[in-house]
């Protein structure tokens, strides 16, 4: 009899977690489990481990693509070392002006209410900078923290949704630590720097970046050859805590991030108060009290998802970059510490040295293979989608996806995803997640996300 009660008892518990497990995570219909590992992928690919374009290859395609107007770049190092401060400052806050007259009485604060004229006021008169001259020398810069570029100067949010925090159309884009900016003005209430980036100009806030000296020191700090390159290909990492050494404790440090790496220290050399054994040893930039820049050395930890130089461009490895933000929220313009669509597979490609524009509209332009399938039959757009391999980038309007292949019939992406329509109902569904799925899933609109394709982009010759 206690026998019998122990295998009842034990088929029972087997069950129990057998069921437990299969609805431990959800999925989208027609998505299976096995999915979500890259090498699912990765594997019905022949050439998986081919190097697609190699470092030479990739550097003279960012060239190409920083000249393109469409991507809508910066060529920060050819940027002229002096402007009109005053006709800026001026050009900012008419610009500013326009662009909250659209959301005057149609958006919404973090409280729920909607905004009036009044409440951009104060924004808009920030974007004026007290101390512009005509002769105004840009300053050279690095960010210090994985920060935002801001449409405005401001803590204020802009909300669609009264219930709906996480959309802000303050936001921009993200931006990793390490980066290069210059800054052009500066706030009236100076806590904001106006800024470009190589890929978008916005708003940062002070305390995240740092004042180089020179146009050499900035150089130094970001443009070093990949030799000395380690680039942080996991979702997000972060330094360990140290009281000993704060500066460089806790920095969080995302997908894309290029740190300069220290090598040929003596065995059992220390940094500050700790070894450096089976650590790497990088320099991580430090802003001081007066804004000032300074770089100082911290330890990154051998098991995490680093690597010395860029990735070798394969479709495995491309697989195995995109799959690691699986799961992750969605994070409009960069916000709560994620990415949006654009920005998720920008940041993928930086792991492997690509330097792509920011938005939909301005990648869809870059100088690479193209298929347009705006005016395509279903049909037309299979064709083209079963001669794709994983990695390419596909594009309807407003949003686009990494296309990972073709299975028992059915299309599927990974990408960072906002809102669908609810399978098997009319509603709109709130995803906000970082997914996968296949393309006959239906938009907001109701229209299927294969019949919305309306162009696809392959950033190396098939």
């Amino acid at each position: 009899m206690r026998k019998t009660i122990i295998t009842i008892l034990t088929i029972a518990s087997v069950a129990f977690t057998s069921l437990n497990a299969q609805a431990a995570i959800n999925y989208l219909p027609g998505v299976k489990q096995e999915m979500s590992s890259s090498s699912f992928w990765s594997s019905r690919q022949n050439d998986r481990s081919k190097i697609l374009l190699d470092s030479k290859q990739i550097s003279r395609l960012n060239k190409k693509i920083m000249k393109t107007p469409a991507t809508n770049m910066f060529d920060l190092k050819n940027q002229p070392a002096s402007l009109n401060g005053i006709e800026l400052s001026n050009q900012l806050y008419e610009s500013a002006k326009n662009e909250v007259s659209a959301f005057i009485d149609e958006k919404y604060d973090e409280y729920g209410n909607i905004t009036g004229a009044d409440y951009y006021e104060d924004m808009v008169n920030n974007c004026k900078n007290p101390d512009a001259v005509e002769n105004q020398f840009i300053r050279y810069a690095i960010t210090v923290n994985r920060t935002n570029l801001l449409a405005f100067p401001t803590e204020k949010a802009i909300l669609d949704d009264p219930g709906d925090n996480d959309f802000d159309n303050l936001f921009l884009s993200s931006v990793t630590v390490n980066e290069p900016v210059v800054v052009r003005s500066v706030s009236a209430d100076g806590k904001y720097y106006q800024v470009y980036t190589d890929f978008c100009p916005g708003w940062i806030s002070a305390e995240d970046i740092a004042i180089c000296e020179n146009r050499k020191e900035w150089l130094d700090a970001w443009d070093f050859p990949e030799n000395r390159l380690l680039v942080v290909y996991g979702s997000r990492i972060s330094t360990e805590d140290s009281r000993t050494n704060p500066d460089v404790a806790r920095r969080r440090l995302s997908m894309g991030t290029r740190l300069e790496l220290i090598t040929g220290q003596k065995r059992g050399s220390m940094i500050t108060n700790r070894s450096t054994y089976n650590n790497y040893i990088v320099y991580l930039p430090v802003r001081n009290e007066n804004g000032s820049y300074e770089k100082k050395a911290a330890l990154i930890s051998q098991h995490k998802k680093v690597k010395e130089g860029y990735l070798d461009l394969t479709k495995e490895n491309i697989a195995k970059v995109a799959f690691g933000m699986l799961g992750d929220t969605y994070g409009w313009g960069g916000m709560l510490g994620s990415e949006d669509c654009s920005g998720y597979v920008r940041n993928v490609y930086r792991c492997f040295g690509f330097e792509l524009a920011r938005n939909t509209t301005w990648q869809s332009a870059m100088p690479v293979k193209k298929y347009d399938m705006t005016d395509y039959t279903t049909k037309k757009k299979e064709a083209i989608l079963d001669d794709l391999s994983l990695g390419s980038i596909l594009f309807f309007p407003g949003h686009e996806m990494l296309y990972l292949g073709k299975v028992d019939g059915r299309y599927y992406v990974i990408d960072s995803v906002s809102s669908i329509m609810k399978p098997g109902s009319d509603q709109v569904q709130r995803v906000r997640s970082v997914i996968i799925n296949p393309l006959d899933l239906k938009r907001r609109n109701g229209e299927l996300w294969i019949e919305s394709l309306n162009a696809a982009i392959v950033l190396w010759n098939e």
